[in-house]
């Protein structure tokens, strides 16, 4: 697959372009209740602004450090005020002095209610994070699916142990409903998932790096990310750099633009051609075992 079939692939969900110019992920919503996933690190994360102009009638984020969910409530029996989510309202509702949720961070699940059908864009930049479990609790969480070949639950979560016993919910007609481990996932969704211990799983693909994107300059013309495949089924992952992004991978030792991955972590390296390289912020995709990543590079 090529960078430029990229916009193309992901469907309603996101469109990107490279970091380096405009990055954009379009939220498909319909009347009512939304369980979204936002992957992308806001322009502008004020929600007022953010929403200007759209039929958004309540935002919530939910606060996983402040209690474990044992139970599901249906987003039209969540309070508007809780120790565990924040929300948000528009400035016109009688209830926006309840408002608490003032920004809205990067890869973050948020329940959206809507007066009628929408499409938000949001414009930003390619963010990464790993997913951090609460144990003995649902979690609500979005994943990094490749939408023309997104893995099943059951893929997804193979051979995690927190997930054996696999309790996912969907958002459905402003009900949580619980999936089958035959469907696929979808990239954009927002699901609770039931994490029975304390777990660092990520999926099929386990990316690991310092900070928040790879770093690189004039001195420092190599930054390394760590791979490893979770569960046991094979996973060749592929590379693809950004616009603009004159680099190379090393993986193994070798220039290469593929990797398969074992249960051990590996090395994959992003190197600098000697022609150099502007400053800037840019991107490349990282795609295998049903996950795409899109992810940042800083160069200063």
């Amino acid at each position: 697959m090529t960078l430029r079939n990229w916009g193309n692939f992901l469907g309603v969900f996101l469109g990107l372009a490279s970091w380096s110019e405009a990055a954009e992920q379009t939220l498909e919503l319909t009347p009512g209740w939304n369980s979204i996933y936002l992957e992308l690190k806001p322009e502008h994360s004020d929600p007022e602004v953010l929403f200007a102009g759209q039929p958004v009638e309540m935002v919530s984020l939910w606060l996983p450090d402040k209690a474990k969910v044992d139970s599901l409530v249906d987003p039209e029996a969540l309070p508007e005020r809780s120790p565990q989510w924040r929300t948000w309202q528009p400035a016109s509702s009688p209830s926006a002095f309840l408002n608490n949720l003032r920004a809205i961070p990067a890869r973050t699940p948020l329940l959206i209610k809507v007066t009628s059908a929408c499409q938000v864009t949001v414009s930003g930049e390619p963010a990464f994070a790993r997913t951090k479990w609460t144990g003995t609790s649902f979690n609500l969480v979005g994943f990094d699916i490749d939408s023309t070949a997104p893995p099943t639950f059951a893929r997804f979560f193979d051979d995690s142990r927190a997930h054996e016993d696999l309790k996912v919910f969907r958002l459905i007609a402003n009900r949580w409903q619980k999936v089958a481990p035959t469907d696929l996932m979808k990239r954009g969704v927002a699901y609770w998932v039931w994490c029975k211990e304390g777990s660092d799983f990520q999926g099929p693909v386990d990316i690991t790096w310092v900070g928040e994107s790879l770093s690189l300059s004039s001195q420092k013309q190599s930054a390394t990310v760590r791979l490893r495949r979770n569960g046991s089924l094979p996973v060749s992952l592929t590379t693809e750099m950004g616009s603009g992004l004159a680099a190379t991978f090393i993986g193994s030792g070798s220039q290469s633009s593929s990797l398969d991955l074992t249960d051990s972590y590996q090395p994959l390296t992003l190197q600098l051609g000697e022609e150099g390289q502007s400053a800037g912020k840019y991107s490349f995709v990282l795609q295998g075992g049903g996950m795409q990543f899109r992810l940042p590079v800083s160069i200063y």
